[in-house]
């Protein structure tokens, strides 16, 4: 079992920062089925934001002046709303076109309606209790001027360089959870370099989940993101007692933004949970053999197809 250090139990201090933010509701017009497919309904992203306003969120942000420097300074956006109710924001460099895409993000909305111990921790004795959540069904930020390198090597799955703007995406997240009348956001990332990235803002739903991912961070720190992506593609990192190879589950992880939901996270009960994980789990990792299956799997494979 990997050593633990004392008071290393992991919550996300950025989450608690979002429990005394006031919850503004967006167009309720645009809201209503009988409305969604109008015109101006299909050009406001979640029924709030038109053009302009996504450009001054932009600046707001700093996102505008992150891409200035990176040499994007004539951006298009397009806005649409799809048949399904996703909810299409999309960010292009020059003319809008596929090879000019910088930043994708879709998202719907649903009724969340969790497992019956969640309902308690959030102080909701109805089975099922419901939420109102928007979902993040793709997101991405795209650099399509940029090529890998040795210190920026391409992670599973990813299709192309990235845009170095995590940190303004996630600050969007949070404009957005100003606007938005709802519960909270909600993700489930295909990999685990993914729930890694937001794991500052987003915890599990499962709080074993959470003590998963808060020992695995403990137990990997000195590795880098991309190592600990390829090692669970390698299955060459391991269950520090068993020897078993380590696999990423995909599962729900949510950005809480009502006080109703928030109570699932700061409970004691939650806490109890992810520490008890933490505490009985460690992760070893045979880095140089996942070097060397890493080599052997790009030979017939392609990185993005992991």
């Amino acid at each position: 079992m990997a050593a633990k250090k004392k008071n290393e139990f992991y919550l996300a201090d950025s989450i608690n920062n979002l429990i005394a933010r006031e919850i503004q509701s967006g167009d309720f017009t645009c809201d209503l089925p009988s409305h969604k497919g109008d015109a101006e309904c299909r050009n406001l992203f979640l029924n709030i934001y038109d053009e302009a306003m996504i450009r001054r969120k932009f600046e707001e942000i700093g996102f505008a002046a992150h891409l200035k420097n990176r040499g994007f300074t004539k951006l298009q956006i397009e806005i649409d709303r799809g048949m399904n109710s996703v909810s299409s924001l999309k960010l292009y460099n020059e003319t809008i076109s596929p090879n000019n895409r910088l930043l994708d993000a879709r998202f719907s909305e649903t009724i969340f309606t969790p497992f019956r111990e969640f309902c308690e921790l959030a102080g909701d004795k109805k089975d099922p209790c419901k939420f109102q959540m928007i979902v993040i069904e793709w997101l991405e930020a795209l650099d399509p001027k940029a090529q890998y390198t040795a210190q920026k090597p391409q992670l599973p799955g990813q299709k192309k360089p990235g845009l170095g703007a995590l940190v303004y995406i996630k600050k969007f997240l949070g404009v957005v959870g100003k606007d938005v009348s709802r519960d909270g956001f909600l993700k489930i990332a295909d990999h685990i370099h993914a729930a890694l990235m937001y794991s500052d803002i987003f915890m599990f739903v499962n709080p074993a989940r959470q003590g998963y991912l808060n020992a695995l961070r403990r137990d990997m720190e000195k590795y880098s993101l991309n190592d600990i992506a390829w090692g669970f593609v390698t299955e060459t990192i391991c269950d520090s007692e068993t020897g078993a190879p380590e696999k990423y589950i995909p599962s729900e992880q949510v950005l809480p933004l009502s006080d109703r939901l928030m109570e699932h996270f700061t409970s004691r009960k939650y806490a109890d949970g992810a520490h008890a994980v933490y505490e009985n789990k460690g992760f070893r990792f045979d880095i140089e053999r996942m070097l060397l299956l890493k080599k052997e799997w790009l030979g017939k494979n392609r990185p993005e197809d992991a």
